[in-house]
């Protein structure tokens, strides 16, 4: 009979999808005050690309470091690595 352990040893690496990424990230956001839409950044291979104007972009990257925080609290090791 197997352990529990190694039954859910194939879900470890589960990567959260981009949509919920995208979902969290947003409301990060709007917690510093940044309004931004899906269309304004895009997720892959664990960087979010932003697309906005540059008044966006440089309030996220001032709070940059708490915002990859936030999200680390919430998505656990899988979340995002950088904003660029």
């Amino acid at each position: 009979m197997k352990n529990i352990f190694e039954l859910l040893d194939k879900y470890k690496n589960i990567v959260p999808n981009d949509r919920f990424v995208s979902d969290a990230f947003l409301e990060i956001l709007n917690e510093f005050g940044i309004k931004i839409e899906k269309k304004d950044f895009k997720i892959n291979d664990g960087v979010i690309r932003l697309k906005s104007n540059s008044k966006i972009r440089n309030r996220v990257f001032l709070n940059k470091e708490k915002i990859l925080q936030k999200l680390k609290e919430r998505l656990g090791k899988k979340s995002p690595g950088d904003i660029i």
